[in-house]
């Protein structure tokens, strides 16, 4: 949560219907790529420890918006 913290200065308690099917129902690994990192991979400890996402923009196909995030602890 630190890195979060840093970022945008807070943390929401909780996600709206609309930013959560934005990042979920969204994704067509097209437009909207999305990508979890799992650590380490293939243990069968295995956790979600980063996310990263490329979405496109509609008017200008040949732009787009790339983000990663990864846990602190990594």
């Amino acid at each position: 949560m630190v890195s979060r913290h840093g970022r945008f200065l807070a943390a929401p308690a909780r996600l709206t219907e609309l930013t959560l099917d934005h990042l979920v129902d969204a994704v067509d690994q097209v437009d909207h790529v999305a990508i979890m990192l799992l650590a380490p991979a293939g243990h069968p400890d295995e956790a979600p420890v980063g996310v990263g996402r490329m979405i496109r923009y509609a008017g200008e196909p040949a732009t787009a918006d790339i983000a990663l995030a990864v846990a602190d602890d990594w």
